[in-house]
């Protein structure tokens, strides 16, 4: 086996576990969304109080979604 296709074979192993990271990710961006837009209409419907509850889910989406370019990158690197 040369060393071209063993280091994609190696890559394909790698991106595997990135994969599933980039799932488990996904799921939980789209859980901070849902429980985003559960709040924002909270918020008009006059619970005002949930304000520092919709800045805390931006907060957490943006970070989620940082973590997952991340993981996105990295994969892409262990590609090539």
């Amino acid at each position: 086996m040369s060393a071209r296709v063993g280091a994609k074979a190696e890559a394909a192993q790698v991106s595997q576990p990135c994969s599933q990271a980039l799932t488990s990710l996904q799921s939980k961006i789209d859980r901070a969304k849902k429980a985003r837009v559960l709040v924002a209409q909270q918020i008009m419907q006059g619970e005002d109080w949930m304000l520092d509850y919709l800045s805390y889910f931006n907060s957490h989406l943006e970070v989620l979604e940082q973590k997952r370019a991340l993981l996105q990158q990295a994969a892409e690197l262990a590609r090539s």
